[in-house]
């Protein structure tokens, strides 16, 4: 393949990047706000909620022929097959991998030097690894676009964001004797020894113009203190990963505590995502856990097969780890845990990320679907920047940072990230209502006023169980809304689901609630006419989601608010909702309905209130289709006897009954606890009846 097209759009985005960041010295300044995490925040949102790390790059040269018995490990490929590092970064992302890691890890300018390379060509080795996933992310794209049919194989092509990780192995790394896994430096390891190593390294990684800086493998507190100096003296305007190694599930490897690490790493404004790679899979778990106490930032994790290196042999040792299978089994409850950027680091291959792509997104590729406006949220867009002539106009957007991936950071206060397994406040937008299960706030979404939902954690129950309780009732609260609206009842529009956040985000509804509008009615007199309306819209909605098998949970005058616009009735709040075809749940919504009514409005005629609201729910109850007669039969007589407590079966429907009530009698009489029997009286008169809609009214009854 002829890549000199591609080499002269890379130089092209060079260029424009140099500029560009020259240039941005009027914009919002990067330590202030933490929008690099923010940023990533959204890549994640706009990426389902997770996104696919690649698998291990020296593992897949030594798969393809290298040889890679050298102190500068997969680096020394840079210069003797460049090429098959390109072939390798597209294999991962035929599997599904949204973000490449070059191949920098061991590739330091003191390493090159060692070789008898020069200081330009030792660091012209550290811009080809940035370069060289950059071709690969073009070619990939621009496969993606052409038409092929190989291109419509959606397991393996989809357009979608890309982000370039350049590598920053630990010190440890550069010495090649396996002291990356002890963080054992000797008299070396000082601060500013450190910091000297690192810097220039890190500053020609910069200047190729990676998406993200990754700092990997990172053994101990002193080199990450050195990582967090750097990034606040050199100022690259490129938001960095932080990844620890633990052999312990406890403390990174050279003992230190992992928790204060991650602390170090999460003061840094310029740090996106903390995690852990090249660990264990069986300490993956805890370690994320521990990681969720001291940072609301993305937690990244890649580890490795399980296998144990040898480093006097430079080799791993065979049978120690664990099958792709299994690896890949773990998945979704890391992703549970918190951790939202997951891939596998040493001794995986393409085939482990095609199995976690699987796990996370179902094996398709998902591609970028949250695409905010110049003026909204803070973006990552994952490809290759425009031409200068499709770039905005600074006066227009508010540019922090514009490197390959373009940062907007918004003027509008947009929702910024939370933790909420330590149930801290943070800026949603204002607070509208707190609850047991979550909290209500006011934003703005895209540019528009809306309600963001969010359901925090609860501290009694265990993190795991907790995750997935509120996951689930997240989910299902977006499907009742959604179903709602199917079936013609008015809800708000839902305009994001976040399983990361937990929250939902739909339509801010403007106006009163049907709880507010009757009150007022109590203390101003009663409008007869909109007395009626809002009775017969109550009753339409209710009977709407009834016939299409949904139950509110909730239905108070609270969750019902007459939008001004369009003095409409709108259903809110289906935080327990459920689908359901029993009557009986049917019959317990009207009941809450009915001592929602009885408690709070009794001023205003609560009872003609609640006959009216049965009357339209009869209407729009048997209007549905003709397949639904039979149900809707059954329920025809509940009706009529919630709305006129006189009403008896008749002649014929009594030569049932009759015999009906003495077995029950019977039965009563045999049964010590008078409810025991009034159940089975109710069961026997159901079954003999045919009727369950009979039962539905007995309960109704009873409940009363």
């Amino acid at each position: 393949m002829n890549l000199m097209p591609l080499t002269s759009k890379l130089s092209m985005y060079n260029v424009l990047h140099t500029r560009t960041r020259a240039a941005d010295t009027g914009g919002p300044q990067m330590s202030q706000g933490g929008e690099y995490a923010h940023a990533m925040a959204e890549f994640l949102r706009g990426s389902g909620g997770a996104a696919v790390i690649d698998g291990g790059l020296a593992t897949e040269l030594e798969a393809n022929g290298a040889d890679l018995k050298d102190a500068l490990w997969s680096a020394r490929c840079l210069f003797t097959c460049p090429d098959l590092i390109r072939k390798v970064h597209l294999d991962y992302l035929k599997a599904g991998a949204s973000v490449l890691i070059t191949g920098s890890y061991q590739a330091t300018i003191q390493g090159f030097l060692s070789k008898g390379f020069s200081q330009e060509e030792s660091e012209s080795f550290l811009r080809r690894s940035v370069e060289l996933a950059r071709e690969a992310r073009v070619i990939y794209l621009e496969k993606c676009s052409n038409g092929s049919d190989e291109a419509k194989d959606r397991t393996k092509y989809r357009k979608r964001p890309i982000l370039i990780a350049a590598s920053v192995g630990s010190y440890g790394a550069y010495l090649a004797d396996g002291s990356e896994y002890s963080g054992d430096y000797g008299n070396e390891g000082t601060l500013e020894f450190l910091k000297n190593f690192h810097r220039r390294r890190l500053q020609v990684l910069a200047e190729a113009a990676p998406d993200v800086i990754v700092f990997e493998t990172i053994p101990n507190k002193i080199e990450t203190q050195a990582y967090v100096e750097l990034l606040e003296e050199c100022k690259l305007h490129i938001p960095a990963w932080f990844g620890f190694t633990s052999k312990d599930g406890i403390n990174v490897v050279s003992g230190d505590s992992l928790i204060e690490c991650a602390s170090i790493a999460d003061s840094c404004k310029e740090v996106a995502a903390v995690g852990i790679n090249c660990t264990p899979p069986r300490f993956i778990h805890e370690l994320v856990l521990s990681i969720r106490k001291v940072t609301s930032k993305p937690i990244l994790i890649y580890p490795n097969s399980g296998e144990s290196y040898d480093p006097i042999r430079k080799e791993w040792v065979e049978c120690s780890g664990i099958s792709n299978e299994d690896f890949v089994s773990y998945v979704k409850k890391w992703h549970e845990a918190g951790a939202s950027l997951i891939g596998g680091c040493c001794r995986t291959s393409p085939d482990t990320i095609r199995g976690i792509s699987k796990s996370l997104h179902g094996g398709f590729l998902l591609p970028f679907r949250l695409r905010p406006s110049a003026a909204a949220a803070p973006f990552l867009s994952g490809e290759e920047p425009p031409p200068p002539s499709a770039l905005p106009e600074r006066a227009s957007v508010a540019t922090a940072t514009t490197t390959t991936i373009t940062i907007r950071v918004s003027r509008q206060g947009h929702a910024i990230l939370m933790d909420s397994t330590q149930d801290q406040q943070q800026d949603f937008g204002v607070l509208l209502k707190q609850g047991a299960e979550g909290r209500v706030f006011v934003s703005t979404f895209v540019g528009r006023k809306c309600v963001i939902k969010e359901r925090f954690s609860k501290k009694y129950r265990h993190p795991l169980l907790d995750s997935k309780l509120t996951l689930k009732r997240l989910n299902a609260e977006a499907r009742c809304m959604t179903k709602a609206r199917k079936l013609g009842v008015p809800t708000p529009v839902l305009y994001a689901v976040d399983p990361l956040l937990h929250t939902l985000t739909f339509e801010y509804v403007d106006g009163l609630s049907v709880k507010d509008i009757l009150l007022g009615f109590g203390s101003n007199g009663i409008n007869e006419e909109q007395l009626v309306d809002i009775a017969t819209q109550i009753g339409n909605a209710v009977g709407k989601l009834h016939d299409g098998g949904l139950v509110h949970g909730d239905l108070t005058t609270s969750n019902m608010i007459i939008k001004n616009s369009t003095n409409k009735l709108v259903l809110i709040d289906f935080g327990l909702s459920f689908i359901s075809t029993i009557p009986e749940d049917k019959a317990v919504d009207l009941y809450v309905l009915e001592r929602a009514l009885i408690s709070m409005h009794s001023s205003c005629g609560d009872v003609k209130i609640f006959k009216a609201m049965v009357r339209y729910y009869e209407q729009a109850s048997s209007s549905q289709a003709t397949g639904q007669k039979a149900n809707n039969d059954r329920m025809k007589l509940n009706l009529d006897l919630l709305d006129n407590t006189d009403a008896r079966p008749d002649d014929s429907t009594l030569y049932i009954i009759i015999p009906s009530i003495c077995t029950g009698s019977v039965v009563l009489l045999l049964v010590t606890s008078e409810w025991i029997g009034i159940v089975i009286v109710m069961v026997i008169l159901a079954f003999t009846m045919n009727q369950k809609s009979y039962i539905c009214y007995l309960v109704y009854q009873m409940l009363r």
